[in-house]
Order: structure tokens, then sequence, then C-alpha cells
């Protein structure tokens, strides 16, 4: 029954398959023409080969300025040389600034060296401050524990004693 229900559902796709290409009109198909394709593509190279608008504009200002700086370099030649004189005294001015930032720098490196030495330094005098400390906290602890078992041998010894004390007043009374 399956197998009956596939053979029909594929023949119904094929028999609307092709009433759909029977009611296409046919077509011709559009083929480029080779001349069309030439002239497109002369076109582009002289688009390419050319300049566009917006360099054309850009070249026309960059030749206006420069024909106004080299009218008024001419025009005006102490201005230019003031202008040189500004711009040399400017440079000078900021290799003196360049010098003294790198002086500056070189001192800021030798203090923060010299910042590190005395760390170094207070930090080997810390360890060996502990290390006395700790020497001391450990003689203290065995002193300590000395004084107490001295105490307790002392205790025992008062125990002792006051029983013979007790044991002898028994025997004189």
């Amino acid at each position: 029954m399956n197998m009956s229900n596939v053979i029909l559902i594929v023949l119904a796709v094929l028999l609307l398959w092709g009433a759909i290409n029977l009611d296409r009109t046919s077509q011709r198909r559009v083929v480029d023409d080779q001349s069309s394709q030439l002239n497109d593509s002369i076109e582009i190279l002289r688009k390419i080969k050319g300049k566009s608008p917006n360099e054309a504009s850009s070249n026309r200002r960059i030749a206006a300025y420069s024909e106004t700086v080299s009218r008024a370099a001419k025009e005006n030649p102490e201005y230019l040389g003031k202008i040189e004189k500004d711009f040399d005294a400017g440079a000078s001015s900021n290799s003196v600034d360049i010098d003294k930032l790198i002086s500056s720098t070189s001192e800021i490196a030798e203090s923060l060296d010299s910042i590190q030495t005395k760390a170094q330094e207070a930090k080997v005098k810390q360890e060996l401050d502990s290390k006395f400390v700790v020497e001391n906290l450990t003689r203290l602890v065995h002193s300590i524990n000395a004084v107490e078992a001295s105490s307790q041998e002392f205790s025992r010894n008062s125990a002792v004693l006051s029983q013979n004390i007790a044991e002898v007043n028994n025997y004189l009374a």
C-alpha cells in the first residue's frame, strides 16, 4: 500500500511539472553583443586612466596654495627669514627641553636605584633583627621551662620535706 502511494505521488509531481512547463512561453535568451562589451571596457579604462573630479579639484587647490606660498616668499623675504629664525629658536628650545627631560629621567632612575638599595638593606636588617628576636625568644622559652622544672622539683622537695616534718612531729609527740 505504501509503495503504491509513493508511485502515485511521484506521478502527480511529474504531471504537475509537465503542466507548468507547457504553460511557459518560449523566451529568447539575450546574447551580449561583443562590441557593447568592448565599449564598456573602453569606458571603464577611460575612467580609470583619467583623474576623478575630486582628484582634479585637490590638484588645483594644491597648485593654487603652492603658487600663493611662492608669491608670498618672493614678496616678503624678511618675513621668511623671521619665520626661519623663529623655527630655529623653537627647535633649539625643544632640544634644550628634551635634554632636561633626559637628565631628569636619568636622575629619577638613579633615585629609584638608591631607593631599591635602601629597601634591600632594610630588608636584610629586618631579617637579622627577626632572627635575633627568634633566638632570644627561644632562649626565654627554654629558661621558662627550666624555671618551671626547678619549681616543680622544689614543690616536690617541699612536699617531701613537709611530710618528713610531719613524721618527725608525730614521732616526737
